[in-house]
């Protein structure tokens, strides 16, 4: 964090370096993990999202191996936003709804928070810009926000207002996310069910 967000080889060396340590001294700890999701977000930041995506995978396989449910969620939110930056849809979808089946199933504030986020571009580009933008308005209130990882925020958000503006003008799409502040956690979930599974 003491880094200049810009200098991403200074960035990749570290996490590496820090990475390498851990699996010598403890193979099985937690923060491998979350190194591995840095890494991720370091090359999402640098526009690799090959080596993004292929550093995520890493993250959710090592997470599937543990205890920590809460990290597998954070996990599973890295490769559905890389595999989005990369061009594939319907891949990114298919790893929004593996993270939404496991938030209903352990009841998380920020994985909820995350598979908002991730469906709003999703739906934006392949379907309802209004729905899209109601997700993205439900995600702005929601309570997981403030933990969406910010590398990941910023390229979900442009990627929404970027489709977005391909098929509605501004005014509809702030009157479809004001309308989506207004969803109840249920509608922001049963909505994201909906576009997660392509219905």
């Amino acid at each position: 964090y003491t880094i200049e967000p810009a200098e991403f080889g200074r960035r990749r060396a570290l996490l590496a370096e820090a990475m390498a340590r851990y699996r010598a001294l403890s193979p099985g700890h937690f923060i491998i993990g979350i190194t591995l999701e840095n890494l991720s977000e370091v090359e999402l930041e640098a526009g690799n999202y090959d080596a993004a995506r292929e550093s995520a995978l890493e993250s959710v396989e090592f997470y599937r191996h543990t205890s920590s449910l809460f990290g597998y969620i954070w996990a599973l939110n890295a490769p559905g936003t890389a595999t989005l930056a990369s061009g594939d849809v319907d891949g990114a979808r298919a790893h929004a709804c593996e993270l939404l089946s496991n938030v209903r199933r352990i009841g998380s504030a920020p994985g909820v928070g995350m598979a908002l986020l991730l469906l709003a571009p999703i739906e934006a580009i392949r379907g309802d810009g209004v729905l899209a933008a109601g997700l993205l308005g439900a995600w702005e209130v929601c309570a997981g926000m403030i933990d969406t990882p910010l590398a990941t925020t910023n390229f979900l958000c442009a990627r929404t207002r970027e489709a977005l503006a391909r098929s509605l003008d501004e005014n509809a799409v702030e009157a479809a996310i004001a309308a989506g502040t207004r969803w109840t956690v249920e509608d922001a979930i049963n909505v994201a069910l909906m576009v997660a599974e392509g219905r």
